[in-house]
């Protein structure tokens, strides 16, 4: 029988085991783009084909992390702005700390 969550708490939980295994899958993509990169033997269309499908697993994670939104009844939208914000701040204090470094 499958897994039907009821509650928000089931929801939430069953949401953040999806979007921990997506991160292996997130993970699996960026070792095989590193290796391939430095894999003479490797072409361009390979490579592209791993850009292609980490696309498609950022896509994956982008919604589970919506239906996080969406089960906490919070602006979807509204939590991406706050993020690229955050981000903003985050790198301000990072380089006023850290004169000359790199921010990724």
């Amino acid at each position: 029988m499958p897994l039907r969550p009821t509650t928000r708490d089931d929801k939430l939980t069953l949401l953040f085991y999806l979007l921990t295994r997506q991160t292996g899958a997130i993970a699996d993509c960026i070792r095989h783009i590193q290796g391939e990169k430095k894999n003479a033997e490797c072409t361009d269309e390979e490579y592209s084909g791993w850009i292609a499908y980490m696309k498609t697993e950022l896509g994956d994670a982008t919604m589970i992390i919506r239906k996080m939104c969406d089960v906490l009844e919070i602006d979807y939208d509204g939590t991406v702005i706050l993020g690229i914000r955050r981000d903003t701040e985050k790198r301000q204090e990072y380089l006023e700390r850290h004169p000359g470094a790199h921010w990724v």
